[in-house]
């Protein structure tokens, strides 16, 4: 349909993609309650199934969340850039990839962050109502808004856990906007929402109540010494 709303959705394990191996998934539909499992395993595996994901579709889909006021840019030069953006992000512990580098500029307002798109050439051909890569460039935006703390968690990222509702407006046009809002950060948690604009103003994508747990990505030469030991 035009709407569709998603709610409820708790990722219980992630999935851990790499070269050496191929990943069988599996998304399940109840048609009675709507609700949605994602599960996985090694492919040609005889161990059992892994749980990734579970949601609920909303039956009744609404256009409440999908009032965003779109946000204007501000008059002033912008606060980061492409090349600056990523070179946070590696300071995090993060490198990503091509198709992932999908911030172009943006600007931080207190306790929210808007980016522009940059849409990747390879991204802009996907057959995907939004595409991965432009939905974790805007949960990317949180970097920006606590760029002031990051050396005090050195190696420190956080990663999605939930989100309390997902609404979606089909046949807009390509993401031209992300709007991030930090609402609650403590060192080991986050609280946020995001929305997601065409260039004329609609909102594309919203997110509530989505929330972000701390995972250390880079050991200290202590846990070396450790790891040499165990070994």
């Amino acid at each position: 349909g035009e709407i569709a709303e998603i709610e409820d959705l708790e990722i219980r394990s992630p999935l851990l993609l790499g070269d050496e191996r191929s990943t069988t998934i599996r998304s399940r539909i109840d048609a009675q309650d709507g609700s949605i499992t994602i599960i996985g395993r090694e492919q040609l595996s005889d161990e059992p199934w892994t749980l990734h994901a579970v949601a609920r579709i909303r039956r009744e889909a609404q256009h409440t969340l999908l009032h965003e006021p779109f946000s204007k840019l501000p008059g002033r030069p912008p606060d980061f850039t492409s090349a600056s953006h990523a070179e946070l992000t590696r300071a995090v512990g993060i490198t990503y990839g091509p198709a992932f580098q999908c911030i172009d500029q943006g600007w931080v307002e207190g306790n929210s962050a808007l980016a522009l798109y940059r849409i990747p050439e390879d991204v802009a051909c996907q057959p995907a109502h939004l595409p991965p890569s432009l939905l974790d460039g805007a949960f990317q935006l949180v970097f920006q808004i606590l760029r002031d703390v990051i050396g005090e968690h050195e190696g420190v990222a956080f990663v999605p856990t939930s989100m309390g509702r997902i609404a979606f407006h089909a046949g807009q046009s390509d993401p031209y906007l992300a709007r991030a809002t930090l609402l609650r950060a403590s060192p080991h948690s986050l609280h946020a929402e995001f929305a997601i604009f065409a260039a004329d103003g609609k909102p594309i994508a919203v997110v509530k109540d989505a929330r972000f747990r701390s995972i250390r990505l880079s050991r200290g030469a202590a846990d070396h010494l450790r790891f040499l030991a165990y070994h």
